[in-house]
């Protein structure tokens, strides 16, 4: 495992649209407790679980779909 493995969490997104990308890494040691992602012209609203999945031999932590908003122009 490389350092960056070691510094990145790994995220696994449920629920929401199907084109959005699954899993996602993001730098640091503490997972958000909610995460927003710009897809296709809105903001996608997730909220982290308690819930693991494995991806890659790494625990991903889950974050479930809660709702989506327009992007504010």
């Amino acid at each position: 495992m490389s350092a960056r493995e070691n510094d990145d969490i790994l995220l696994a997104l449920t629920g929401g649209p199907a084109s959005l990308m699954r899993v996602r890494e993001l730098s640091g040691t503490e997972p958000p407790e909610r995460l927003v992602v710009s897809h296709g012209g809105h903001n996608e609203h997730f909220n982290r679980t308690d819930e693991r999945e494995m991806i890659e031999d790494r625990a991903a932590i889950v974050f479930r779909w809660t709702h989506r908003t327009r992007i504010a122009e």
